[in-house]
């Protein structure tokens, strides 16, 4: 058994390895006394050669840390058969994560869910070691390990500590450590390069392969990609010191210069969300600058992650498109938790070009603004249960994702040769495919029942609505019917004032142009609102005999739904070819438009349904805003009504004084001139002072009654005004 080996407490099989570097290879082992699976890393003789400072680094680092994401470890050992330490360390079920991209369900990258769970895990144990004064010099995917809690969770931790080391903010280094995909342009300089200096670095090169890394991990790819590879070592160097800021890509075509395609946002491919997108391609551009006076400080990176980790996620349908949407809800503050419904619009404005007016936005069958308002919080949401967006103007209902559905198609058998090492290549490409058919199936799989649920959502909306309007109208109804009396009113007063006429001594054209007026708008403001009122009544009941009685637009869409052959086992059958690709392939390109079809003919049922809710829903809101601005009126006739209570005391206690005033004197009353000009205020006086008795006021106090009761009935008509002007308004909006 020499192949097993041991120390005082572990022992682990010289076969059985986990991973081998340049310095140092890892075996999986176990406890001697209870039989715990362990990770034990021993050291070749390049390592044992190095000076023992630098040997003793590794072990002094992991003693220094302490972190969920950080491998844990367990103890510091001696071989038994060479007298070397071993570190002994927890194991990692799982993997690299190097080897979880190198699997072809993974090609494209990982899917959002994972990926955020590396983000949030890569930067806490970087945060710990930074906190620590430890760069780790070495970050890439196959340092990075799958680790399965007992409770099931995945988490990632750090790894392979050889060449990390103890460093402030403001110290520098010179020794060159890394794996050159992943290390700073400075220090590729140096190490793969070969040039000559002496060039100081600091812990940012940390964050350059933290850049790359994060790319690889949501792409699939590496972000710089010279024309050969590897072998190309000065292109390499060419794309990652010569790109401009913001560029997080390069990709060279041919062997000149010319064909580097460069990317300032994530390829297509890529299976992250497009909110989530906006937010991690600005920090990718930020740590990956080759300048230091333009790269982005940890603080800032640590900031910027932790922003992301903290939104609140809506998944979202888009009817229209039929397309999933995510949205990253950043919290305003500590206290101020309760999401606003205009942040939300504005994010679906930016991913849909819906425009917010247009937007109708429902979760539950219910509005999402009403369901924030109550509940103060996002709904919790999965790509299995989201929110619906409906685009009240969208006339169309279109499948999106058929393209990616043909781009997605297996690469043509090689005219070559048998080749073992490129017909493996193919296998994988054939593999990495299949995964890409079947996720896209999952898709439309999610899409066909959304496009069964959306419609029954639109309907609840138009239906809770279209009820709604009912007692609305009634409430406008009695607010028309004061306004009719208030008209009435009005009419009456301007009866008691004409009786005035007769009273005063001089003609006052105030008063007939008042009686002008309110002849002229009584007739034209009673009888067009009335005429709209009886217009909105038989429209609103009209569209809720077509909505409510008995719910014929659910009942529409059931029957519809019906004429579409349902999808079961279109899942099942993706699942079984993937699982036999390299037999089955041709079956699964020949079965692909198997849920796909289905897909579009419910969208072309969906379609000419949702063209008639629509129609209904636009003129359900063109009737609230008809009856919002009848209750506008009825609003400005009740303060008109106060008003003319006021007018009514001041015309009677008027009328009373004049009656009494008017009664003849003991003594012969002197002639009266009734003059055709009106006399100056003066005069008017002297002749009022005539009719009262010698050494009062009265004459003048009946001028300033006459005054008021003309302001008074100023008031009055400048309401009535302005209440046809409302009334008009009404009837222009009115269909």
């Amino acid at each position: 058994m020499a192949y097993l080996r041991g120390s005082a407490n572990y022992v682990w099989s010289t076969t059985c390895i986990l991973g081998r570097g340049a310095t140092a290879t890892v075996y999986q082992g176990v406890n001697k006394k209870n039989g715990d699976p362990v990770a034990v890393k021993t050291f070749n003789k390049l390592s044992l050669d190095r000076p023992a400072n630098v040997q003793m680094r590794e072990f002094d680092v992991l003693r220094k840390v302490n972190h969920e994401n950080i491998v844990k470890l367990i103890a510091i050992e001696d071989d038994l058969e060479n007298s070397s330490k071993v570190l002994v360390m927890e194991l990692c079920t799982g993997g690299s994560l190097f080897s979880i991209l190198d699997d072809p369900m993974n090609s494209y990258g990982l899917e959002e869910d994972e990926f955020l769970l590396v983000l949030k895990d890569l930067t806490a144990g970087m945060k710990h070691l930074r906190d620590n004064n430890i760069i780790h010099r070495d970050l890439k995917p196959g340092n990075i390990m799958k680790y399965v809690a007992e409770d099931g969770r995945s988490i990632y931790k750090l790894t392979d500590f050889g060449a990390a080391r103890e460093l402030e903010d403001d110290q520098q280094f010179m020794s060159l450590y890394g794996t050159e995909e992943y290390l700073h342009p400075h220090m590729y300089e140096r190490a793969v390069l070969r040039k000559p200096g002496d060039k100081l670095f600091g812990s940012n090169v940390d964050l350059w392969s933290i850049g790359v890394t994060l790319y690889h991990v949501s792409t699939g790819s590496l972000p710089f990609r010279p024309y050969g590879g590897r072998r190309n070592r000065d292109c390499m160097h060419f794309i990652t010191t010569k790109k401009e800021s913001g560029v997080i890509s390069g990709v060279q075509k041919d062997h000149s210069t010319s064909s580097i395609e460069w990317g300032r946002d994530l390829p297509k491919t890529c299976l992250l969300s497009a909110g989530l997108k906006e937010l991690f391609v600005p920090i990718l551009a930020g740590v990956m600058e080759c300048d230091s006076s333009r790269m982005w400080s940890f603080d800032r990176f640590f900031e910027e992650v932790t922003a992301i980790l903290c939104c609140r996620r809506l998944h979202v349908f888009h009817v229209s498109e039929c397309r999933e949407l995510v949205l990253y809800i950043a919290k305003d503050g500590v206290e101020d938790m309760r999401p606003r419904m205009s942040d939300i619009a504005e994010q679906l404005s930016k991913q849909t070009n819906v425009s917010q007016k247009n937007q109708l936005v429902t979760f539950d069958k219910q509005l999402l603004e009403s369901y924030l308002q109550r509940n103060g919080q996002l709904p919790a949401t999965c790509v299995q249960r989201t929110a619906y967006l409906f685009n009240v103007e969208a006339k169309e209902v279109r499948l999106s994702s058929v393209q990616t559905v043909q781009s997605a198609k297996f690469p043509e058998f090689p005219s070559s040769g048998v080749n073992l090492d490129e017909d493996s290549s193919i296998a994988k490409t054939w593999c990495s495919i299949t995964h890409v058919t079947k996720r896209l199936i999952e898709r439309l799989l999610r899409c066909y029942n959304h496009l069964e649920k959306a419609p029954l959502e639109l309907a609840a909306i138009i239906e809770e609505r279209t009820g709604g309007l009912k007692a609305e109208f009634r409430f406008t109804k009695e607010a028309a019917y004061a306004m009719d009396r208030q008209l009435t009113r009005t009419a009456k007063s301007q009866a008691q004032i004409c009786e005035l006429t007769a009273l005063v001594p001089t003609e006052s054209p105030e008063l007939d142009q008042l009686k002008r007026m309110v002849a002229s708008k009584q007739p034209t403001a009673q009888r067009p609102m009335l005429d709209s009122l009886a217009r909105a009544e038989r429209e609103i009941d009209a569209l809720e005999a077509k909505v409510l009685t008995p719910k014929s637009l659910s009942k529409q869409w059931t029957q519809r739904r019906a004429e579409v052959p349902p999808v079961d086992g279109c899942l099942e059958t993706a699942s079984s070819y993937v699982a036999k690709i390299r037999d089955n392939w041709q079956a699964l390109a020949r079965d692909q438009d198997r849920c796909l079809k289905p897909c579009h003919k419910l969208s072309q049922r969906l379609q000419t349904w949702y063209r008639e809710s629509i129609s209904a829903h636009r003129t359900g809101l063109q009737l609230k805003m008809a009856l919002g601005s009848l209750t506008d009126m009825a609003a400005w006739y009740s303060q008109a009504l106060k008003t003319d209570e006021e007018f009514d005391s001041i015309v009677g206690q008027f009328i009373a004084t004049i009656k009494t005033f008017s009664k003849p004197p003991p003594q012969a009353p002197p002639q009266l001139v009734i003059q055709h000009t009106t006399p100056p205020p003066q005069a008017l006086t002297e002749q009022i002072d005539i009719l009262t008795p010698r050494g009062t006021k009265s004459g003048k106090v009946l001028l300033l009654k006459l005054e008021e009761l003309r302001k008074e009935q100023n008031e009055i008509l400048q309401i009535v005004e302005e209440s046809q002007e409302i009334m008009y308004k009404v009837l222009q909006l009115s269909p």
